[in-house]
């Protein structure tokens, strides 16, 4: 897997968040977009619970230059995407392609997309 697309932020607590997305077929040089996530951690009725799916959901900024449609994909495994907070990795699954779109109306929208991990796919 080749890093395509990757963005960056500092919280209030200047943690250092990371994520990055990934593809297979991509050559080339990786591209800094701007975007942001909202983690989020299966809950279980029993605290020993191990097993435990993720999710992730990436906002990006897109553009009439930049309009991310090179993510849609038939395959929900074709784009993995890693979250990396405070050089820890929490997050390593795949991007849902369905919430791609283009707005014909103004020059820069956000998208929002949803990323699962492995286990939320059982």
């Amino acid at each position: 897997m080749a890093l395509k697309y990757f963005f960056e932020f500092t919280d209030v607590k200047t943690i250092v968040h990371r994520c990055e997305i990934y593809d297979a077929a991509f050559v080339g040089d990786s591209l800094e977009i701007n975007g942001s996530l909202t983690f989020s951690s299966g809950s279980v009725d029993n605290s020993l619970e191990p097993i435990r799916g993720n999710g992730l959901n990436i906002s990006l900024e897109a553009s009439t230059d930049l309009d991310f449609s090179d993510l849609y994909s038939e395959n929900e495994f074709t784009f993995q995407v890693i979250y990396i907070r405070d050089s820890i990795t929490l997050f390593d699954g795949f991007l849902e392609p369905e919430g791609l779109f283009q707005s014909f109306v103004a020059d820069k929208w956000m998208i929002n997309l949803v990323c699962a991990d492995g286990l939320s796919f059982l």
